[in-house]
């Protein structure tokens, strides 16, 4: 407004009327039984489209809103928190520049737990991802990372989950991830009696381009069916020791690589359904 504010003493309380945390965790994939009902597939996908871009939207608008409640700080004086989102300050100046102030208001030390983990289904780089258990409420879901006093990155999400606060720090840009989808055509698949069993799969090809080992966590996933009229099997994972199938098709797989190795990882799996229905995943 153009005008400088000198005050002894300041009670400010500050609190966003919207929050979105980017979801990092595991999603399922789903088999689905086709509805063949045109007017049905047009409606769902309209309600998709708009959900999806109710999201975008409010995902816009939290990160708008969070850079604009990024008040000025004092340039002198005490900050002391006082609560959730209270903070009292004593000696406050605010200068009309209009240029961002910045000040510590607290900090403490927490020890994390980390892992290098992928999703190549959803995303082809590994990230070192670290849990830690806050001291005190987190209060912004969007983070600067430094290393040894170097920048990482200005634009790192982290939330909670499973009582801790989940973050990625970093990317490994030394181990190089692909994924590929592959149908399995053999005497396994087709129809058998009045059921149909098909055969698919992706593979993975995971190389460490660097002169160190690296042990590093996949997580995959195979269909999930939420109706009995479907059921889904993992039928074999080929190139690794390490794996196991948990809850809603999550697949877990611990890769050792040496420096410089290349490996293949198959991921075979198995849809058995009647045959008369038809069947998206």
């Amino acid at each position: 407004s153009g005008i400088d504010i000198v005050a002894g003493e300041a009670h400010i309380y500050a609190k966003s009327s919207r929050l979105y945390l980017r979801p990092q965790h595991f999603s399922p994939w789903i088999a689905r039984v086709r509805n063949t009902n045109r007017y049905s597939k047009k409606i769902s996908k309209t309600l998709s489209a708009n959900t999806a871009s109710t999201a975008q939207d409010a995902m816009m608008e939290s990160v708008m809103e969070d850079e604009a409640m990024a008040m000025p700080a004092p340039a002198i004086g005490a900050v002391v928190q006082a609560g959730y989102k209270n903070y009292h300050i004593s000696g406050i100046e605010l200068p009309s520049t209009g240029k961002d102030i910045k000040v510590k208001i607290a900090d403490y030390k927490a020890s994390m737990e980390c892992e290098y983990i992928a999703h190549p289904y959803r995303d082809s780089r590994l990230y070192r991802t670290c849990s830690f258990t806050p001291n005190s409420a987190i209060e912004a879901n969007r983070w600067t990372i430094k290393k040894n006093k170097r920048l990482v990155t200005q634009e790192a999400y982290g939330e909670y989950w499973d009582g801790k606060y989940l973050l990625n720090t970093d990317v490994d840009d030394e181990v190089l991830i692909s994924r590929s989808q592959v149908v399995k055509k053999d005497q396994s698949s087709g129809i058998f009696g009045g059921s149909i069993r098909k055969r698919d799969g992706f593979e993975i090809d995971v190389t460490n381009i660097s002169d160190k080992p690296k042990s590093i966590k996949i997580i995959e996933r195979i269909p999930s069916s939420t109706t009995d009229k479907i059921k889904v099997k993992l039928v074999s994972v080929a190139g690794v020791k390490s794996y196991k199938l948990v809850k809603d098709g999550k697949l877990v797989v611990d890769v050792n690589l040496k420096p410089k190795e290349y490996k293949k990882i198959k991921v075979v799996f198995e849809l058995g359904y009647d045959k008369k229905l038809q069947v998206n995943y």
